[in-house]
């Protein structure tokens, strides 16, 4: 072997223990002892994604907090509201019978034994006037202070109606009070419910934005890896051989650098995203190797 190709292979050497250093600790996934391209092939075959003790605790963290979603909502009020509800609208129209009163029945017990004792009065006043003796003037008296108390009952009714009128429509107001205090309770309840489920899912979005940031940055590192193995493995393969090009393409990923003389080559994909394919120009036994933007029509 020349002095010029020991020098280049010393240089390419170095150059991959470089690489090999640089990538373990980034990636977690050591390539410190791969020192031939039979250890970067079994190394290949056994090459598994394995989350790392953040994307698990994240995963975990995630599972956790999803077992934390609170309940459905369960009122505390809503029977209370109902039944307050039915009462209001079960209600009957108003409707006054003074005969049906309560109230009317004692006035017109107070007001018939007022008539009757001023009856009375009137006859004993008309019968000292007459010496004693009754007389039609006496009856007349009599009966005229009966029908005077008797009437003073008769104009009470339209206050008797009036105030009969103010409980109706008191006990609908006071259903109605009641009803809108539940509310309030009910809606206090509910605003503190959709808080908490607020806060709930804000969370949720955390913890999984914190899991797919973990993910991707580990599983980023696990490609990482598999890009040095394909870059050693076409090292190593290529130094067996003498070559001048290590050609891979395991990950698709486009790169091109020459290294001690030697060129590593991955063209990348020529679809998705961002295709791609590598040049290769041999010129007097000299090979040179460029990738090729397919969608920009340039050298990368």
């Amino acid at each position: 072997m020349s002095k010029k190709k020991e020098e280049q292979l010393a240089q390419a050497q170095k150059t991959a223990e470089a690489a090999r250093q640089a990538a373990a600790p980034q990636s977690g996934y050591s390539t410190a002892d791969l020192n031939s391209r039979f250890d970067v092939q079994n190394a290949l075959a056994g090459a598994e994604y394995r989350p790392s003790q953040n994307v698990t605790d994240a995963a975990n963290d995630l599972k956790q907090w999803q077992q934390n979603r609170p309940g459905q909502y369960q009122s505390a009020y809503q029977d209370k509201m109902n039944e307050l509800m039915d009462a209001l609208l079960g209600r009957d129209s108003f409707q006054y019978s003074y005969a049906q009163d309560p109230l009317y029945r004692q006035y017109a017990q107070l007001y018939t034994q007022n008539a009757a004792n001023a009856s009375a009065d009137a006859a004993a006043q008309a019968a000292a006037l007459t010496g004693g003796y009754g007389s039609s003037y006496a009856a007349s008296v009599a009966q005229q202070a009966y029908q005077q108390q008797i009437g003073a009952l008769s104009e009470a009714i339209p206050t008797l109606y009036r105030l009969a009128l103010d409980t109706y429509t008191g006990g609908g107001e006071e259903l109605v009070t009641k009803l809108d205090q539940l509310g309030v309770r009910e809606q206090n309840d509910q605003n503190l419910y959709n808080n908490e489920l607020a806060d709930y899912y804000t969370q949720l979005q955390q913890k999984g934005d914190a899991y797919n940031a973990a993910y991707a940055q580990d599983y980023g590192q696990y490609q990482d890896y598999l890009n040095r193995l394909d870059t050693l493995y076409g090292y190593y393969a290529a130094q067996e051989q003498q070559a001048q090009v290590a050609l891979f393409g395991h990950t698709h990923i486009p790169y091109c650098r020459q290294e001690g003389g030697l060129w590593l080559l991955n063209p990348g994909a020529c679809g998705g995203r961002a295709p791609s394919c590598g040049i290769v120009t041999v010129d007097g036994g000299k090979a040179v190797c460029c990738v090729k933007d397919l969608l920009l029509e340039e050298t990368l």
